[in-house]
């Protein structure tokens, strides 16, 4: 029986498209069972971009494998854009994993090792690549777009949320907690008066301390 070892990654917005940790995990292990693999270990990458191999659990797998190869035949991931979005980054480690015999395989693309199944493994990740550069472009896009209409793209300021404005999201002043807006509105007359923005914030924090102890 082979041994396997799945990894599993998730950023935040592959949150919103079901690519959940536990549908990862869930399905990889399907994936062994039918296979006739033993899952040894999983490890669980959460809310980690791909566009970079400096994460915390790839590298404590590619740990794990280098001292445990012997024992290990299989890197189970739910796809190739899971291991990484960077086509270079992908086939290091690739090329790292085979160095200690170990493979790489899909719960859900099919890569074989035959001249065939690498180009298609070349093909997905060159892809996953691709397609992390056009989401993007986009967002670049986007948000010159939202600037350009006067809308806020950062999390909104102490003392702002965000709403609908004319159809639209963007900052207004949060009048949730008067004290916090009063405060605000204290530090930008300080500011206004020739105190520095240090300055300004010391001098509400102590009056803010004093209120609470009165």
């Amino acid at each position: 029986m082979k041994r396997a070892v799945v990894y599993t990654r998730v950023s935040y917005s592959d949150q919103l498209e079901g690519y959940s940790l536990e549908t990862q995990e869930r399905t990889c292990k399907d994936y062994a069972a039918k296979a006739g693999y033993e899952v040894v270990k999983v490890f669980r990458e959460e809310a980690r971009s791909g566009k970079t191999t400096d994460r915390k659990e790839i590298k404590k797998m590619l740990v794990y494998c280098e001292k445990n190869q012997k024992s290990i035949d299989v890197i189970l991931i739910f796809k190739v854009d899971r291991l990484s979005r960077e086509t270079m980054d992908y086939l290091e480690v690739r090329l790292q994993l085979k160095k200690n015999s170990i493979t790489i395989e899909s719960a859900t693309e099919r890569i074989e090792d035959t001249p065939q199944g690498r180009l298609c493994e070349l093909f997905l990740a060159g892809f996953a690549q691709f397609d992390n550069e056009v989401r993007a472009e986009r967002s670049t896009l986007g948000m010159k777009e939202a600037v350009a209409e006067g809308r806020w793209c950062h999390q909104a300021p102490l003392g702002y949320t965000f709403d609908n404005v004319s159809g639209k999201r963007n900052i207004v002043v949060d009048n949730s907690d008067p004290v916090q807006i009063s405060l605000i509105q204290e530090s930008f007359l300080l500011i206004d008066n020739g105190y520095s923005e240090t300055e300004a914030r010391q001098i509400v924090t102590k009056f803010s301390s004093i209120g609470a102890c009165g």
